[in-house]
């Protein structure tokens, strides 16, 4: 049986890493191989190849981490075929729609303790616990 190589190493870990924290496996291993491939881009053909993985996976992928704003799909002159990068701002991106997110549930859970007020304290407690969390990271 033949050795993985460095490169499906890193990419299969990185999957791993986003499967762990409830993204699709499939995403973080073609995310992987955008880190490290030159030139920078991919075509659809040659993600499927390097992710050893079936068309219809690698295009849910894809969709998911354009949605997301980590990979871009651009055309060139002259070539039909779509291809596939990080997008230049795709980390700070990402970490914003963290910071917004951090921020809906902090005002859920001020919306959550206008309707509990007057009520018995164990709702409000849990309420109280939810919005000081994301008070602190949205100030930290």
């Amino acid at each position: 049986m033949k050795a993985p190589s460095a490169t499906y190493d890193f990419t299969d870990r990185l999957g791993r890493f986003f499967e762990l924290n409830g993204l699709p496996r499939m995403a973080g291993r073609i995310m992987g191989h955008l880190l490290v491939c030159v030139p920078a881009e991919l075509t659809f053909d040659d993600i499927v190849s390097a992710a050893g993985a079936s068309r219809s996976s690698v295009s849910v992928a894809t969709q998911f981490l354009i949605r997301v704003g980590i990979v871009e799909r651009f055309g060139v002159p002259d070539d039909r075929r779509d291809r596939y990068r990080l997008r230049d701002r795709a980390w700070t991106s990402r970490l914003q729609q963290n910071i917004d997110a951090a921020r809906e549930l902090r005002a859920l859970a001020e919306d959550g303790l206008a309707l509990m007020k007057g009520q018995p304290r164990g709702g409000s407690a849990r309420l109280l616990a939810m919005r000081e969390f994301y008070t602190f990271l949205d100030t930290s």
